[in-house]
């Protein structure tokens, strides 16, 4: 009979050790001064995003995130040393911009990015350049995601609807309030008036 290998407390302590190696080796390069002036050169952000989404220590943070909640907590407390470091000198731009930066595409990549008030706060925040911009990106993916769940079931309430017995416009107009608040109800009220227009021409 196979034992798993992961059984063994001596072989669970060793990928503990190796996780621990790989994070603070990936973390001491996203927090390098090399890392840092390789970012700042680009001068626009969809370039600098794309960087990021390209960069293979990146992807191996992310990677990494999602195997060990411990090592994305150890993320956002970096995040938060790196907030507090630039916090002495609000004057200034914060030194850790591109590095914070990564940590927030990086979390948002894993199972459970961060708190969407946490990235309103960033998003705001005038010390903060790339990591605002990016932490702005974050919430207008999120907000899109929403908007085409949101419509995806309207479309699917509406053919069930169909399918099933007849079907008024206002019954499409009563669609729109199914889904979640978030969803923004002037986007929801402008996808119920754009099947009406279908209900119309079928």
């Amino acid at each position: 009979m196979f034992r798993n290998y992961s059984e063994n407390p001596q072989n669970t302590i060793r990928i503990e050790n190796d996780m621990n190696t790989s994070l603070s080796s990936l973390v001491a390069y996203l927090e390098s001064a090399e890392f840092d002036a390789a970012m700042n050169l680009f001068s626009g952000f969809r370039s600098f995003y794309a960087a990021l989404r390209d960069n293979s220590q990146v992807a191996e943070l992310v990677k990494l995130i999602e195997q060990s909640d411990e090592a994305r907590q150890s993320l956002i407390t970096r995040i938060q040393v790196l907030l507090d470091e630039g916090d002495a000198n609000l004057d200034y731009a914060n030194p850790h911009d591109a590095t914070l930066a990564a940590y927030l595409y990086v979390l948002e990549q894993g199972k459970h990015g961060l708190l969407r008030e946490t990235l309103e706060y960033l998003a705001q925040l005038p010390t903060l350049w790339w990591a605002r911009r990016v932490a702005d990106e974050l919430l207008q993916q999120r907000l899109a995601a929403s908007q085409k769940t949101a419509y995806a079931s309207v479309v699917e309430d509406f053919w069930s609807m169909k399918w099933f017995g007849s079907i008024s416009t206002s019954d499409i107009k009563g669609i729109s309030k199914l889904s979640d608040a978030e969803s923004g109800g002037v986007t929801r009220n402008r996808m119920a008036d754009h099947l009406s227009s279908e209900l119309v021409m079928l």
